[in-house]
């Protein structure tokens, strides 16, 4: 750890060095067991969808290679509608009109 000099009339700050361990070994350990619920969470929701009973329907009818090669062109027809649209869309979905003249807000009187 390297030491800096404060600037003159600056506070000089105490950093506990054991306090700095224990924050970064709980930092590290909350990590690790966020990183560790992820992928627990992740393979054992693969699995039960993979032995789910209609999973073999699900696979023929959403994961087909030929439907998706068929049916990419109309996809990408309508995704370079939906950027020709956009340009267009953004203003008014953007634009608020102003419900007041002030930008103070008043407050009823008790």
């Amino acid at each position: 750890m390297t030491m800096t000099t404060p600037a003159p009339g600056s506070p000089v700050v105490y950093r506990d060095p054991v306090r700095l361990a224990l924050s970064r070994r709980r930092a590290r350990r909350n990590a690790w067991v966020g990183m560790g619920s992820l992928v627990g969470f992740t393979v054992v929701v693969s699995l039960l969808v993979s032995r789910s009973p209609g999973w073999p329907i699900v696979q023929e009818t959403f994961f087909n290679r030929e439907e998706f090669v068929d049916s990419f062109p109309g996809l990408l027809e309508a995704f370079m509608l939906n950027v020709k649209i956009f340009p267009s869309s953004c203003p008014c979905a953007c634009w608020q009109p102003s419900t007041s003249t002030s930008s103070v807000v008043s407050r009823p009187s008790s």
